[in-house]
């Protein structure tokens, strides 16, 4: 055929490719084309796809770091938003104690003023209540005096009798 096999082999060209690759080797020769450039050619493509292919590797192991990276984010997300969930829920149960609270806090207040304000009528009253004890006791002490006066008289007047 005009290519000396041991050439090939000894450039590092792979015959059975070139022949699967549809490329023929007299046509090669008979062209000038020079085998070892050919060569050089098809190490520099298997250099060029290994690069792409561990290039392409890495780049899916980096995916794969990614999402797992981005699953763990989610894990987080979701344990965040759960105990936000919880924290609303306590918040919301906390804003209904307090509203409860100020309410009965109202209402004692109202009964507290309620109170306050018997207490003064009964204060009013009770000094009421002492003015006229002490304006009775006055006129009792008065009635007293003149009844022993008028004892006094009697026994008199009983005595010149």
């Amino acid at each position: 055929s005009g290519i000396n096999a041991e050439y090939m082999v000894s450039s590092g060209i792979n015959a059975e490719y070139m022949v699967s690759s549809g490329i023929n080797a007299e046509y090669m020769v008979s062209s000038g084309i020079n085998a070892e450039y050919i060569s050089k050619k098809m190490q520099d493509e298997v250099n060029q796809r290994e690069e792409a292919e561990g290039l392409v590797a890495s780049l899916n192991r980096k995916i794969r770091l990614v999402e797992d990276d981005l699953d763990r984010a989610e894990e987080r997300l979701n344990l965040a938003n759960n105990k936000l969930a919880s924290a609303t829920q306590s918040a919301e149960e906390s804003e209904g104690l307090v509203k409860s609270l100020e309410n009965k806090t109202d209402q004692e207040e109202g009964k507290l003023a309620e109170l306050e304000g018997q207490v003064h009528k009964a204060k009013v009253m009770a000094e009421e209540a002492d003015k006229k004890y002490e304006e009775a006791a006055r006129k009792l002490a008065l009635v007293e005096a003149d009844l022993e006066r008028a004892e006094e008289r009697a026994e008199v007047g009983e005595s010149k009798m």
